[in-house]
């Protein structure tokens, strides 16, 4: 199942990566922000931080864009010195919602691997959903916000956080 997750993961990523260079405007993104672990997570991680950066591309004229991600979460616990750390790889496909205003609200959806250390490692097929706003202006430089839900199941059981993000996306090509 495991090597199976890896396999499929990596495909995706790939493809995802190979598909920029294609494209005649993309962007690269970094943020951070609070990592709100739920489910069984919760009931062992205490609330934390989340790091991910990646690259997005436009696909067609309509909105729908594709990109790859790679997050860092770490949550603390009640233990001394133990922490759990979260780290995804996933392909994206987002929809920017047509809008009069400059604040561009877009959601997006990913898939690949996720894996969580705490001592051992574990990893497993991963999945997010997430939704936020843009503030678009005359800059290539371009501020956001937004919120994500974040889950894979691994052999001790499923791994869930929701994140609360703010960052910015740097435009590269013509746009």
């Amino acid at each position: 199942m495991i090597r199976r997750a890896i396999v499929t993961s990596t495909a995706v990523l790939l493809l995802a990566l190979a598909l920029p260079l294609t494209a005649n405007a993309q962007s690269i993104y970094v943020l951070a922000g609070a990592s709100l672990p739920t489910g069984d997570y919760g009931d062992s991680a205490d609330t934390g931080w989340l790091a991910a950066g990646g690259v997005t591309f436009p696909v067609g004229e309509a909105g729908l864009w594709a990109g790859a991600e790679g997050l860092y979460s770490r949550n603390g616990t009640d233990v001394d010195d133990f922490s759990f750390k979260v780290f995804s790889a996933m392909g994206i496909l987002g929809y920017n919602i047509p809008t009069e205003s400059s604040l561009a609200p877009y959601v997006w959806g990913g898939a690949g691997l996720m894996s969580v250390s705490n001592g051992d490692s574990e990893s497993g097929f991963g999945w997010q959903l997430g939704a936020g706003a843009s503030f678009e202006g005359e800059s290539n430089v371009t501020p956001f916000v937004e919120a994500r839900y974040q889950s894979a199941s691994i052999d001790e059981g499923t791994i869930s956080l929701i994140g609360l993000e703010a960052g910015v996306s740097i435009g590269l090509g013509d746009n």
